[in-house]
């Protein structure tokens, strides 16, 4: 009897310490759950102030004063309008016809999609797949 009481002793103290060690272990988790959902908190204010940032700056009329204090447009002048072929010389180029440019030429807009000619300019790594430029 003698040993079957200590031994019930001796497990009862292994509990009792496992128990207290588990508490407290219990008690630190909470504190960093408790924390964690603190920063989220934080985190789904800031982004709702964000939305609201951008929201208010994606105006149209804050776009229009922004650019006109930051980027100083101005009309686009005759002279800065050019050829394609002008601005690369040698580069082989063809008009392509279709469909869409005849309609756009019936309704008096002239669209000239300029392509490439990629047999001309050889084969590497850059022109391995086609190009087109449409200008309009």
């Amino acid at each position: 009897m003698r040993r079957s009481l200590a031994l019930l002793l001796i497990v009862c103290a292994v509990y009792g310490v496992v128990i207290y060690n588990l508490k407290y272990r219990v008690a630190h988790l909470e504190s960093k759950l408790s924390a964690t959902q603190r920063q989220v908190i934080a985190e789904k204010e800031s982004i709702h102030i964000l939305r609201a940032e951008i929201s208010y700056v994606t105006r149209p009329d804050q776009i229009g004063k922004m650019a006109s204090k930051y980027l100083q447009l101005s009309p686009i002048a005759v002279k800065q309008i050019y050829d394609v072929a002008s601005i690369m010389p040698n580069m082989p180029y063809t008009v392509a016809s279709n469909s869409r440019n005849r309609n756009l030429a019936s309704n008096g807009v002239i669209a000239l999609p300029v392509t490439m000619d990629l047999a001309a300019i050889g084969n590497d790594d850059v022109t391995q797949s086609p190009v087109a430029y449409d200008v309009q």
